[in-house]
């Protein structure tokens, strides 16, 4: 009894104290973004009236999440990405306070606004590349598949948020929204200071740059190593070109339906939230009480194995 207990592999903790500071401040950034997200877009209608116009805020806000990463994957690999995930957050802080200050005092423009969501949509593409390749690193052994569960259930609850920010934009207004997405970005970014977490990928990434190749240089060559090796992957080519695609006609719905549903319905914005809201259930059963049920599988009889 005492070998078997010796042979047994000790059980690592998911929740170690970085992962629980990565966790809790992805949330907390979430929940944030979730509130004034969805708020902006309904502020966006309500002063212009044009869905020409909110189109074009959809698309200054997702067009640098398509371009930045190409650059931002390469270059992130030559600096620290707790250090630039913490940056990202105070900056996002600073520019959601001063957003939310100028709207209080009921100042707004459209050029404006469109230049303020091209520069937010930069910062959230950078954030994503570095938190997205950081994150694998606050894991324990053995636990990559709860770390992952864990953090797409969050982000699926963090939806609950949108209904909330709907009803407190036609109660208080979006520039209570604004300044409560900027306490959120703080917290996490004072959080996310706080991981002990080493990167030694840094020195890696400098012991094979070529001796008297530029910066610039290298930068490109890594960008170009990089497409080439997802065009030699045809499977990994095909899962990219499909989200591609998923998220341009993602883009295109939302585009279509906010404005139809506000112009056409009293309250519309509610009852795109009843459709939108039985999508996302629709889209993630696996977060939800499920009904039991079996398979009786075939069985299969005189099989034929061939060796070779």
């Amino acid at each position: 009894m005492s070998n078997d207990h010796e042979l047994r592999p000790a059980v690592v903790p998911l929740w170690t104290r970085d992962f629980t500071i990565i966790t809790l401040g992805s949330v907390v950034s979430m929940l944030g973004n979730s509130m004034s997200g969805f708020a902006l877009s309904l502020l966006v209608l309500d002063y212009t009236e044009s869905p020409l116009l909110y189109a074009i805020y959809i698309a200054t806000f997702t067009a640098p999440q398509i371009i930045a990463p190409i650059f931002s994957g390469a270059v992130l690999d030559r600096f620290s990405r707790k250090r630039t995930i913490y940056t990202l957050d105070f900056l996002s802080a600073g520019i959601y306070a001063m957003a939310a200050l100028i709207l209080s005092r009921g100042w707004f423009s459209f050029p404006v606004l469109a230049v303020w969501c091209f520069l937010i949509g930069t910062i959230n593409s950078i954030y994503m590349v570095a938190y997205e390749s950081f994150y694998p690193m606050l894991i324990t052994e053995g636990n990559y598949s709860k770390a992952y569960s864990i953090a797409s259930v969050l982000e699926t609850l963090s939806a609950v948020m949108i209904p909330v920010s709907t009803y407190l934009y036609n109660k208080v207004g979006i520039a209570p929204l604004l300044a409560a997405n900027a306490a959120c970005f703080l917290t996490a970014a004072i959080a996310e200071t706080q991981i002990r977490a080493e990167e030694r990928y840094i020195e890696t990434q400098k012991a094979t740059e070529t001796a008297g190749e530029s910066s610039a240089r290298r930068l490109l060559r890594d960008i170009g190593e990089g497409f080439a090796f997802l065009w030699s992957e045809k499977g990994l080519l095909a899962v990219a070109c499909y989200f591609a695609f998923s998220s341009l006609a993602g883009g295109a719905s939302q585009v279509i339906t906010l404005p139809y549903f506000k112009s056409t319905f009293e309250n519309g914005e509610y009852v795109y939230m009843l459709v939108w809201g039985m999508m996302v259930v629709g889209r993630n059963p696996h977060h939800f009480p499920a009904v039991p049920y079996r398979i009786q599988a075939p069985v299969l009889h005189n099989i034929e194995v061939l060796s070779l």
